[in-house]
């Protein structure tokens, strides 16, 4: 119905609309950050609760006629609760950057001193990175990666916590595919005298699935995000422990924010409820089950991976050693039709990005598993080699065909 509605009333976006679609259906999409909303989240993604502004915090709305937006806020922060086991959960940050402003802005004042992982060996840039607003309004100092490891080595992190003095630790990855200590990690924060907080952006899905370890027991802040292995829209959510509560509702209400996205905390509240279902933790734990087999399957073939292999949905091929780099890799990889993104290598001098990122999120939701990675891997050995890509063109069409989005089905009565 809404399809015709923009045809009807706006032909050229439609058109783009149309295109979007046929890319989405007829490629194989492997960036990490990705991944298929599902019908009912599409539909709540545009719904009347779009047309509501809402300023204020659950209860105490400046707008009158926020019955119902009130209601919605709990329910969602009630199932963020419920499914994450967290004390408080604020639902009205838009993105996974704005709710790690919102969490700063709780516990830190303009200049404070923050210890991060480097947004360069695998972090993210709201991390502190010197071109991003972050960097500017704290004071960050950054641990690395071992060079030779490509890990994080928790005495040598401890150690510089001791000196640094931070008065927070954040730790979270967009391109670090093992699992983070949490534990140790709250110690070491703790011992520093510094809030320990964790950007679960990308793990979100897997960590509600159940396919991956929870910070939320060892962390007094966590961000999160309704897309990535969440598979819904975008925005995202924050959950603390009870004493940070009022701290954190404050960063969002009034110290960032405004009018709340209600149509996307309706979104949020359904994939909090899905989450919770068999069938998502059973999707979760097949999509890290495809990233160690693909994984697996690329080192077979020549590929280096980092760390040589994943706990998670993502992965980075290391192509230092090889004639292509993860540019290079990445555009002959667009032409089949598969899409990643290039990534530099913590610790390598050169300029070009040596690394490719790449994640199983959205080919599992498409219903691929082990034999379909074996048949990746050799696209990607193809587009490494980048001679003859016609037939891995034809493998890509067939794997499209043969694995189609999913769409959600009910039961007719």
């Amino acid at each position: 119905m809404a399809d015709h509605l923009i045809a009807e009333y706006d032909p050229e976006l439609f058109s783009l609309l149309c295109d979007e679609e046929d890319r989405q259906k007829n490629t194989l999409d492997m960036i990490a950050s990705e991944s298929l909303m599902d019908e009912v989240s599409l539909a709540l993604s545009g719904s009347a609760f779009g047309s509501k502004t809402a300023v204020g915090l659950p209860g105490h709305q400046r707008m009158e006629g926020s019955g119902p937006a009130d209601r919605l806020e709990r329910l969602a922060a009630e199932r963020a609760c419920a499914l994450f086991g967290a004390e408080h959960a604020n639902m009205l940050s838009y993105s996974g950057t704005t709710a790690n402003f919102c969490a700063y802005d709780a516990v830190l004042s303009p200049g404070d001193r923050v210890f991060a992982l480097d947004p360069e060996h695998g972090s993210h840039a709201s991390h502190g990175r010197a071109s991003h607003l972050s960097g500017r309004i704290y004071d960050f100092v950054h641990f690395g990666l071992d060079p030779e490891t490509q890990l994080i080595d928790y005495d040598s992190l401890e150690k510089l916590a001791e000196k640094v003095r931070p008065k927070l630790i954040v730790i979270g990855a967009s391109a670090y595919p093992r699992h983070f200590d949490y534990e140790r990690l709250s110690h070491i924060a703790h011992g520093s005298g510094a809030v320990f907080m964790v950007d679960m952006a990308h793990t979100t899905g897997l960590v509600a699935g159940k396919a991956a370890p929870s910070p939320v027991p060892f962390a007094d802040i966590v961000t999160a995000s309704c897309t990535k292995t969440m598979c819904s829209c975008h925005t995202s959510f924050i959950l603390c422990k009870k004493e940070f509560a009022d701290a954190v509702d404050r960063g969002v209400y009034p110290g960032l924010i405004a009018s709340m996205h209600l149509q996307t905390v309706a979104t949020a509240a359904w994939a909090m409820k899905r989450a919770a279902s068999p069938e998502f933790s059973a999707l979760m734990k097949k999509t890290v089950e495809n990233a160690k087999t693909l994984c697996a399957a690329l080192e077979r073939r020549g590929i280096p991976v980092l760390t040589g292999g994943t706990d998670c949905h993502l992965f980075v091929a290391d192509l230092r050693l090889k004639a292509a780099n993860g540019r290079i890799l990445t555009e002959n990889l667009a032409k089949l039709g598969i899409w990643t993104n290039s990534k530099k290598i913590p610790h390598d001098p050169s300029d070009e990005p040596n690394g490719v990122r790449a994640g199983c999120t959205v080919l599992t939701q498409r219903g691929m598993g082990a034999p379909e990675m074996e048949r990746i891997a050799a696209l990607w050995e193809a587009a490494l080699d980048g001679t003859d890509l016609s037939w891995a063109k034809d493998e890509v069409s067939a794997l499209c065909g043969e694995f189609p989005e999913p769409r959600l089905k009910k039961e007719e009565p």
